[in-house]
């Protein structure tokens, strides 16, 4: 029950700035694929204290509706990994403000973390909100929630706020 109450606050955030079905129809995806490089802190609602990393890749290619795929690594300063994919939704709420809900699973390593996430499968829901500059270059603050979604007898669940800085990919090369 404390890991559905966990998610509460992801799930608020979800619903609070989803746009209306009119609204989805002016807005579209950006289609552009992105390098996003996070820093952040991990566990925040229990003090872990731990810095968190994160380099992600996001296809400008959009799979069904809106839905964009991302890979990723995230690491914190204590040793835990988490690395995997999903899908994001890429939603412009007003000029240059954009909004990504975002789910993903992967795997899982405590490192030498006091967190135990109760296995080495983990699924991330994310939500982030930024400005996008005039380049296409993108500054964001995101939510974050992490668990094994009830597949392990021990759940506890960690949040995570990062600071993203994305990057279009042909701006690297």
């Amino acid at each position: 029950m404390k890991n559905l109450l966990s998610l509460a606050p992801v799930c608020a955030c979800l619903l609070l700035f989803s746009p209306s079905a009119s609204a989805q129809d002016e807005m579209a995806a950006s289609g552009q694929s992105y390098l996003s490089l996070g820093v952040g802190a991990f566990d925040i609602f229990d003090n872990d204290g731990a810095a968190d990393y994160r380099v992600e890749y996001t296809s400008g290619n959009t799979l069904f509706w809106k839905l964009q795929p991302f890979v990723g690594v995230e690491a914190t300063s204590d040793g835990s990994v988490w690395g995997g994919g999903g899908v994001k939704a890429d939603f412009m709420a007003a000029p240059n403000i954009y909004i990504d809900p975002s789910l993903g699973v992967g795997l899982y390593g405590q490192g030498s973390s006091d967190k135990d996430l109760g296995s080495a499968i983990e699924f991330r829901a994310q939500v982030e909100g930024g400005y996008e500059f005039t380049n296409g270059h993108r500054l964001g603050v995101a939510l974050s929630h992490m668990s094994n979604a009830g597949i392990d007898d021990e759940n506890p669940g960690s949040e995570t706020l990062n600071l993203y800085y994305h990057i279009p990919v042909g701006d690297l090369f």
